[in-house]
C-alpha cells in the first residue's frame, strides 16, 4: 500500500495507519462526492471528490482523490491511494 497526501509526502502501510492513529489529522467533517468506479478484471479504480474540515483550519478543503484496489484472497485489497488539492 501507498499513499500519496495532499501535500505529496509518500507513506506506505504502517506510516498512514501510525499518522492516522496517532491523531494529528482530525476532522470536522468528511464527505465522499463524485464517486466512479472503473473495473479492469480484478483492479477497480475509484475516483473521487473528498470535502474535509480539518480541525485546525477554518476552511472546508477539496481534495480530488483515486484510489486503487485488486480482488486477492477473496477480499478487495487497497494498493494505492492518493489526494491532490483543487485548486480554485
Amino acid at each position: 500500500y501507498t499513499f500519496i497526501s495532499p501535500q505529496g509526502i509518500v507513506m506506505d502501510k504502517h506510516q498512514r495507519t501510525k499518522l492516522m492513529k496517532s491523531g494529528k489529522v482530525k476532522f470536522d467533517s468528511f464527505t465522499y462526492e463524485d464517486v466512479n468506479v472503473k473495473m479492469y478484471g480484478n483492479t477497480a479504480i475509484v475516483y473521487k471528490t473528498i470535502k474535509a474540515k480539518f480541525s485546525y483550519s477554518k476552511q472546508t478543503r477539496i481534495i480530488a482523490s483515486t484510489t486503487v484496489l485488486v480482488f486477492k484472497d477473496n477480499r478487495w485489497q487497497i494498493v494505492a491511494s492518493q489526494a491532490t488539492p483543487v485548486v480554485g
